[in-house]
């Protein structure tokens, strides 16, 4: 193997960055940080937790479709939330996660 004294070396990136402001909620009385934010609108959002694909989409007739799914491809949450809990997309992650951390 031929070594090229001037190639600089490649650091593996480890750090996740996001455009997105992340997202602190509070589940099971700890604090857990939304970091890894993919696209964050007033009504959508996308994101991973854990290796678990969060997307949330607003409703227009109210409340919140969610869906959590896990690195194996199956669904740990999928479904409509528009109870009165449920009045934000912060909201909604919060549920989420502590369903990921069941």
């Amino acid at each position: 193997m031929i070594s090229d004294e001037n190639q600089t070396p490649q650091l593996p990136q480890t750090a996740v960055s996001s455009r997105y402001s992340p997202i602190a909620v509070f589940v099971n009385g700890k604090k857990r940080i939304l970091k890894n934010i993919d696209y964050l609108t007033e009504n959508d959002l996308e994101a991973k937790y854990k290796g678990h694909l969060i997307i949330i989409n607003a409703q227009e007739t109210g409340g919140y479709y969610a869906t959590v799914t896990h690195p194996d491809g199956c669904y740990i949450v999928d479904g409509y939330f528009t109870e009165y809990k449920y009045q934000t997309i912060k909201d909604v992650v919060e549920m989420c996660i502590e369903n990921i951390l069941l």
